[in-house]
């Protein structure tokens, strides 16, 4: 059985490609330019940058990213193009760099560096985690991520999706009942 040729768009992330020459498939990278004929040979593109110059050959997208808003669904469906996506992969990421600028939030990272720029000192209305309510609009593996660390720093967390391990109400309630929220509901089931 011969491997399945696979075209990588041009534009992506470090390391995407180290992790798809990994696998039992023949890899093409090609100049934007050759994209089109490059995937009319082979049918299978990994991208995040959609055109409908991709179209004619195309039989699968393999989405780089978790949302998949760029991609026409509808069209894909009329034409039996599967549509797959990195959904859940970047959890982890997400969830720290949310975190991070929560703290800078919370302590007032901004303020206390102008402050050191200009050589004044204000005194400031900090905010503790601890004893907080996150809401987090969206428990897929991103918001999962976030309740998991709020907890750790002593947060009662509310969600919207169904969870067993965080209350669950509606987005209303979960924007009454919290002090913190975090949104993270992009396109990744169609």
């Amino acid at each position: 059985m011969s491997r399945p040729g696979v075209v990588l768009h041009p534009r992506h992330p470090r390391g995407v490609e180290e992790a798809l020459r990994s696998l039992d498939i023949t890899l093409v990278v090609p100049d934007e330019d050759a994209l089109p004929t490059a995937i009319g040979e082979r049918g299978i593109l990994v991208t995040f940058v959609w055109d409908e110059l991709f179209l004619p050959g195309l039989r699968w997208v393999q989405s780089i990213s978790a949302g998949h808003d760029q991609f026409p669904h509808d069209l894909f469906s009329q034409q039996g193009i599967v549509l797959t996506s990195a959904s859940g992969v970047h959890g982890p990421q997400v969830a720290e760099h949310a975190f991070a600028l929560l703290l800078a939030l919370s302590r007032g990272v901004a303020v206390a560096t102008r402050n050191a720029v200009e050589k004044t000192w204000q005194p400031m209305m900090l905010h503790e985690l601890a004893g907080a309510t996150m809401g987090v609009l969206g428990l897929g593996a991103v918001g999962e991520e976030i309740a998991r660390r709020a907890k750790a720093w002593g947060m009662t967390v509310v969600g919207t999706s169904g969870n067993p391990t965080v209350t669950t109400v509606s987005p209303t309630r979960c924007w009454r009942r919290s002090t913190r929220v975090r949104s993270f509901g992009g396109l990744t089931r169609w």
